[in-house]
């Protein structure tokens, strides 16, 4: 009985000290909050994705030329129209920052 006592006491201890070493490294770092970026990927994204994952379903259960063919048709279209979406994301964000460079403000 004596064991199972000290060994719960051991781990209430453990998990305390635990507890207080997140609590401090949450102040002293901060947390991370990691953000998606909605305006790259867009409802447009997940579309061709999508349609683009079929494919590639549809070319894996019944590997055919065409399904083949398809499938990096597909490809190339989501790639193109993500990366386009990408570029124009990239192009708003710096216009921001130019003019509020131009403002003398920050970000």
């Amino acid at each position: 009985m004596e064991g199972e006592e000290e060994i719960e006491s051991v781990r209430k201890r453990r998990e305390h000290l635990e507890q207080a070493i997140k609590v401090v490294a949450e102040v002293i770092k901060g947390e991370t909050k990691y953000k998606k970026n909605k305006e790259l990927f867009n409802e447009e994204c997940a579309t061709y994705i999508r349609e683009k994952n079929k494919a590639r379903q549809k070319m894996l259960q019944k590997q055919t030329r065409s399904n083949y063919e398809e499938y990096q048709e597909m490809r190339r279209e989501t790639n193109r129209i993500c990366t386009r979406k990408k570029r124009e994301s990239m192009k708003k964000q710096l216009e921001e920052i130019n003019q509020l460079n131009q403002q003398n403000k920050r970000r």
